[in-house]
């Protein structure tokens, strides 16, 4: 593909054009009518954002409800909690943690109780602990960094795992949330459940960290499904959020996007409505690497900013 054309084409140009190259195939390969349907549905619109870090959209099903998924590798990006518990100050959008907080990406920690501050499930960073219960019903821990540099940067303990209590140990960052899917692929969900949007956070066979979210209202089940059958080589998968107060932040030079949950009154009113959360999980990146980065960008074109590989690999960075 030629450069100038790279930069016209964007993700949803892409997707709409994927329903005239099913219809052509079912003209002229009625055959193919199935190959067409899964390319649509699994099809990976990956837009690498920056070494370490890409966005893809996905259908999730026959409607155009879609998944948003960040791509975030922990070699690259440092993981933090961000609580109003620790720095006294009021609960405040995506957009704003991100801005404060200077970071590329950001999803909910997780649900929070009443007070507005305190998670339904086990929190701390470093020395500040927004709760120190263990909730028993509760079988994920998104952790990261580790006191050894053996064990993985970031990633989920399964608490299925015999040694999970004295591995959250050996990390500064844990945050405790239920389980969808457990590290055998497993939907531990019950189908039928009602519907709503979707914030959740996963681990993958290569080592990265996944944020996905889904804005239109959705079945659990049906949610943890599909995320199975795309093609996102997920292993633990944690629920971090639903309904309104579901979002996600991407917020990169070729890219900004806030994604929220969808409030029963979206449905009568037009316009985003941005949710004020006391608990967000952001990335950011490495010491260093925002000079690097800098110097990297300094010979892009501007035109094709936020349009390379967009049709790139599922694959590792």
């Amino acid at each position: 593909m030629h450069p100038s054309t790279a930069c016209v084409l964007t993700r949803g140009g892409i997707a709409r054009l994927l329903p005239l190259v099913a219809l052509i195939c079912r003209l002229f390969c009625p055959d193919a009518h199935v190959w067409a349907a899964d390319t649509h549905k699994g099809f990976a619109l990956w837009d690498q954002l920056e070494p370490g870090l890409a966005f893809g959209e996905f259908q999730m099903n026959e409607n155009e409800t879609r998944i948003a998924v960040v791509r975030i590798d922990p070699a690259r990006f440092d993981f933090v909690l961000c609580a109003r518990s620790e720095d006294g100050l009021a609960a405040r959008s995506l957009h704003e943690w991100g801005e404060q907080r200077d970071l590329v990406a950001a999803i909910n920690a997780s649900m929070y109780l009443q007070d507005n501050s305190t998670s339904t499930g086990y929190m701390r960073q470093g020395d500040h602990i927004n709760n120190g219960h263990i909730a028993q019903r509760f079988g994920a821990f998104f952790v990261a960094a580790p006191d050894d540099p053996s064990l993985p940067t970031a990633t989920i303990v399964d608490r299925d795992n015999p040694g999970w209590r004295e591995t959250i140990t050996r990390y500064a960052l844990v945050i405790q949330n239920y389980r969808m899917i457990n590290a055998d692929r497993r939907i531990l969900w019950t189908p039928g459940g009602p519907l709503y949007s979707i914030s959740a956070v996963a681990n993958d066979g290569d080592g990265h960290i996944l944020f996905l979210h889904c804005r239109e209202p959705v079945d659990a089940y049906d949610f943890a499904r599909q995320i199975l059958h795309l093609p996102l080589n997920v292993r633990t998968v944690m629920y971090v959020e639903g309904g309104g107060q579901a979002g996600l932040l991407v917020r990169t030079a070729s890219l900004e996007r806030e994604m929220n949950g969808r409030f029963a009154a979206d449905f009568l009113v037009t316009g985003n409505i941005r949710t004020m959360l006391p608990n967000v999980l952001g990335v950011r990146r490495k010491a260093g690497a925002t000079k690097a980065l800098n110097s990297d960008l300094s010979g892009t074109s501007p035109h094709c900013i936020g349009t390379r590989n967009i049709m790139g690999s599922t694959g590792a960075d």
